[in-house]
């Protein structure tokens, strides 16, 4: 310990700048530690977070849908209820389908249901939900209608694991498809990831990657083939490197 206060009179500047970077690695140390944990809780939130949407008829009553709302909420098993209108809806179809003319010509406002996306509290409340759900439907649905139906599904959101391995079964079927015309294609690790991260949307779920496929990876090996950069006999490895698709070999 003397030689140690000794050392510290000797070169105070020097034992002062020592103190301060251990303090502040241990600080950051500390910070980087509080706010990875806190940002793998909110992720594992929202990878299960208990959803139930719900889609009325095109003719049935705001107020009908918004007594509805109000009544779960009222419940204390519901965190958050979104109302989303039969515009909402449109607007979402059409930004899905941006890039497709011929989708977009073929649907209207008027056709697209309104409804509500309920966020329960606990997993456990879905049930409840449900049930709760189709002893109202004589309130907005019509009796012809309720007689179709035979059970109430619970939808969850799919995990990030459950979404990687629809994007690889999908990539295989692009696989198979250039096999048959005598292309081999091995798409590397992060491919499905990046499908994943442009394809996922929570409002339609898995949907949307199917459409990636088809833009970024069909339409480029489509243009490369022409091109005669892949003929018959390639072998060709898909990857992603700074946030682009890169094919190698042909």
């Amino acid at each position: 310990m003397n030689q140690i206060l000794t050392s510290i009179r000797r070169t105070p500047y020097q034992s002062l700048s020592a103190f301060l970077i251990l303090f502040f690695t241990l600080f950051l140390s500390l910070m980087l530690f509080v706010s990875l944990t806190f940002l793998n809780s909110i992720l594992s939130y929202l990878e299960t977070k208990p959803q139930v949407t719900v889609y009325f008829q095109n003719k049935a009553p705001e107020n009908q849908i918004f007594k509805v709302r109000d009544e779960l909420m009222s419940s204390g098993k519901v965190l958050n209820i979104k109302y989303i209108s039969k515009n909402e809806a449109f607007n979402i179809y059409k930004q899905l389908n941006k890039d497709n003319p011929l989708l977009l010509e073929m649907v209207s406002a008027d056709i697209l249901p309104p409804s509500l996306e309920i966020y329960a509290k606990k997993p456990i409340y879905l049930p409840e939900i449900a049930e709760y759900l189709k002893k109202r439907l004589t309130d907005v649905f019509k009796p012809e209608l309720i007689n179709r139906f035979s059970r109430a599904v619970i939808f969850r959101n799919l995990e990030p694991k459950e979404l990687v391995a629809i994007a690889n079964i999908q990539l295989g079927e692009l696989g198979k498809t250039l096999g048959e015309q005598g292309i081999s294609i091995r798409f590397d690790e992060s491919v499905a990831a990046y499908v994943v991260k442009l394809g996922y949307d929570p409002a339609f779920g898995a949907r949307p990657i199917r459409r990636v496929i088809e833009e970024k990876f069909r339409s480029a090996l489509a243009e490369k083939i022409l091109r005669k950069e892949i003929d018959k006999g390639s072998e060709v490895t898909a990857s992603i490197e700074n946030d682009q698709l890169v094919f190698r070999g042909g």
